[in-house]
């Protein structure tokens, strides 16, 4: 530390003021600790048994159908139920724990999503509801949307005139 003489007495540099933003540019993960920090917190108060997710799914057009895959490893066929509503293909049901937590058990990191999850795909025009299928194997429901045969695309042929 520099002293300066002023006056008899030493003088001590007063520190600069440091800012937020000082702090996230030399410290550029403690804004992301903090919020990490904030979100475990609000959802260690989340009511998790009513809390309905969503699975990944993959959207496939084919010339003759659309496919719908939609994964939900661990999750029974029995638990798993698909309608179709105002031509909107309705997918849901519940994933079960499969283990059992018991009083006192703590939970160290916890990222699987459990309970009742629902997702809404709108069909299009051409979309034979009626012959829909399903099929549920290795934790992926594929879902096959046949086309309706009129909306198929055809090739015309060209006929030569006289």
């Amino acid at each position: 530390m520099r002293k300066y003489k002023k006056g008899g007495g030493a003088m001590k540099r007063v520190p600069a003021r440091r800012s937020y933003i000082t702090d996230i540019f030399e410290r550029p993960f403690s804004f992301l600790r903090e919020f990490e920090r904030s979100f475990s917190e609000a959802l260690e108060n989340l009511d998790m048994e009513n809390v309905v997710w969503t699975p990944n799914i993959d959207l496939i057009e084919k010339e003759d159908r659309y496919e719908v895959y939609v994964e939900i490893p661990g999750v029974s066929k029995d638990d798993i139920k698909i309608n179709v509503k105002d031509n909107t293909l309705v997918i849901h049901g519940e994933r079960k724990k499969t283990y059992e937590q018991k009083e006192g058990d703590i939970v160290h990191y916890s990222s699987m999503w459990y309970g009742k999850f629902h997702t809404e795909i709108a069909l299009p025009s051409d979309a034979d509801v009626e012959n829909i299928e399903a099929v549920y194997k290795n934790g992926i429901l594929v879902v096959k949307i046949p086309k309706h045969e009129k909306s198929r695309a055809r090739e015309i042929e060209i006929k030569m005139e006289d």
